[in-house]
């Protein structure tokens, strides 16, 4: 089941960082609850996604909340934003937006190819230095009463050849100057032009919910409010305007809307009435058992559309209704066919029927406490998914293809396309250990043939389907250089070659041990990382296969690397590849340390901690 539309009540507390990272097909986010942040990573890699709306607003943009998320034309934070953290809107499809906040971090919009006009409204008060970054489109920006003279002379790098800079009448000279000056430095020359002519803008407006989300038949005489919950955790910024009191009530936070139905068209038929069994769900024309999958559901519907949906002994309550000859529940049809109730919805049909299923007579598979490691080498393709105490195919989990390769002390696991390469792994009696990210994983062998691979939240069943062939060689360690000092040059008109060079002979990337950016190559010219906003940029490659990648002094959770070959001017060499979200990020060693090519942005160059400084 693919998530396209998520709304969150007001009672939400919190949303803990990368919750909805990589929901690829998530459409419309909704939340009711005034929150305080909308968490770091939050929406990485959504690439569908579009309608942000947070009812009651938010306090801060989480770093790399929106990081490779798109298209997002349509987005609300309410009144109450004081922060849009780094890198926030890094590589986001944006191609406008309106920063109502107090304050924006370095990079927050960093690789916005879409991009084409900003607008800072009166409330902004401190900008980090280069907010803006790679925006090439971007040809608009305005300060509507912002105030410059206490911010860095350089907001952006690398923008539209024509830049046009709006500011109000009246704007002091100083301001003036600062608004004159907001481009650091840009790969070709940039004209910039500041006007006084009205900013086109407007601040967003809380859209349309009953338009937005029909299906939730959301009443429509609904007033939304802006307030913040009495309960809301405080921030320190004063608010610009104190209201002189008033006889009128507080507006009060506006509440997610229950799924109430419209009035029903006509009495429910006796024939949907009563108690129903879940018995088959069919995906892609293939129909499976739900007694085999381990799903136990169990819809009972009420003369007065009042029905509960159990599964697997959690229930839910939701209406039903007739309209035009047609039994609906929450937006779904329902139909009876041949005496069994047939529910469809994204492509997969659940029947239900009066009688219910017998249980699944097949039993978990007996583990071989014999198996060897012989026994376990090969290639094992995955069939079926257990999570939550439901068993899915592979394909129906969204897994089809993944295997695991037992080569003997490494093996290769793909999970949902990504694959890590040479994980180790050992013997412990009969189940072999794999070593995956921070802890690890179980493999036994099973009586029926069957692999089963037993990890924190879900369990794996494989299929062997072929020998496993030989290990890959790993790259024979040799001993690093010392690094050679190097003066680091000012920023030069000169393009530089954005293309990692060959490694040094014998260097190699040392585990263990922490590399800090010295400078980067960006769009022709070298930065120093202070010219960089002098932030933390740093790699630390861990023996477990897991690195911890600092970029701007934002710590990227969840990254792997592999040693691999990565792309150099002479062709591929041996290096390292990180898998940053299922995109690759190469890592050449030199004889300072490594180079990194950041997405084509920006070619990273990193030395030892020690030598680094």
């Amino acid at each position: 089941m693919h998530l396209r539309t998520l709304v969150l009540p007001e009672t939400i507390k919190e949303l803990p960082g990368m919750m909805l990272a990589y929901c690829q097909q998530l459409e419309t986010f909704v939340c009711y609850a005034p929150l305080e942040s909308t968490g770091g990573n939050q929406f990485m890699l959504c690439r569908s996604l579009n309608n942000v709306i947070f009812v009651n607003g938010v306090r801060e943009i989480g770093n790399y909340a929106f990081d490779s998320a798109g298209p997002l034309s349509n987005l609300y934070f309410g009144g109450h934003l004081v922060k849009i953290g780094q890198q926030a809107f890094n590589f986001a499809g944006l191609t406008s937006f309106v920063a109502d906040a107090e304050s924006v971090e370095y990079g927050a919009f960093t690789e916005c190819q879409n991009l084409t006009s900003l607008h800072f409204t009166s409330k902004m008060k401190s900008f980090g230095e280069n907010c803006i970054i790679n925006c090439p489109n971007l040809d608009e920006i305005c300060f509507d009463g912002c105030d410059l003279s206490m911010s860095p002379m350089g907001l952006m790098m690398n923008v539209a050849p024509k830049l046009t800079v709006r500011v109000p009448e009246g704007m002091s000279e100083e301001n003036r100057n600062h608004a004159q000056k907001c481009v650091s430095w840009n790969g070709s020359p940039v004209e910039v032009t500041v006007v006084t002519e009205a900013c086109a803008h407007a601040l967003p407006v809380l859209p349309n919910l009953p338009a937005l989300l029909p299906e939730l038949k959301l009443d429509a005489s609904v007033e939304a409010a802006a307030a913040v919950a009495p309960d809301a955790p405080e921030t320190t910024a004063e608010p610009e305007t104190t209201p002189e009191p008033t006889d009128e009530p507080a507006p009060e936070i506006t509440a997610a809307p229950e799924n109430t139905p419209e009035a029903q068209a006509a009495a429910i038929p006796d024939e949907y009435l009563g108690v129903w069994y879940g018995v088959s769900m069919e995906m892609e024309g293939v129909s499976y058992p739900l007694a085999d999958m381990g799903m136990d559901l169990t819809l009972t519907i009420g003369a007065d559309g009042a029905a509960e949906m159990n599964m697997n002994g959690e229930g839910e309550s939701i209406q039903c209704s007739m309209q035009d000859g047609v039994l609906t529940a929450d937006g779904v049809s329902i139909a009876l066919q041949d005496g069994m109730l047939v529910v469809s919805e994204d492509g997969v049909t659940m029947t239900l029927s009066r009688e219910k299923p017998e249980a699944s007579a097949a039993p978990i598979p007996v583990i071989d406490e014999s198996a060897t490691i012989d026994d376990l080498k090969g290639v094992w393709t995955l069939a079926r998914v257990t999570a939550d105490g439901m068993t899915l195919p592979a394909e129906a989990a969204e897994m089809a293809g993944d295997t695991l390769v037992i080569y003997g002390d490494t093996c290769d696991l793909t999970l949902q396309g990504m694959t890590m390469d040479g994980l180790t792994c050992r013997m412990d009696g009969y189940a072999l250990l794999i070593s995956i990210l921070y802890g690890e994983a179980a493999a036994t062998l099973r009586e029926d043939g069957t692999l089963c691979l037993e990890m924190s939240d879900v369990t794996l069943w494989y299929e062997r389907t072929g020998d496993a062939p030989e290990a890959p060689a790993e790259p024979a360690a040799e001993p690093v250089p010392e690094p050679i000092a190097e003066p680091v040059s000012e920023p030069t008109a000169e393009p530089a070659p954005e293309v990692a060079p060959e490694p040094a002979a014998g260097a190699e990337i040392m585990l263990e041990t922490k590399y800090v950016m010295t400078d980067a190559d960006v769009s022709g010219y070298n930065m120093t990382a202070a010219q960089l906003g002098n932030y933390e940029y740093s790699l630390l490659f861990h023996e477990d296969g897991t690195v911890k990648f600092v970029i701007a002094g934002a710590d990227i959770p969840g990254l792997t690397w592999a040693f691999g070959k990565a792309p150099a001017e002479a062709g591929e060499v041996d290096g390292i590849v990180i898998d940053y979200y299922t995109q690759a990020l190469y890592i050449v060693p030199t004889e300072k340390g490594c180079d990194m090519d950041y997405f084509g942005s920006m070619l990273m160059h990193f030395a030892l901690e020690e030598s680094g400084k």
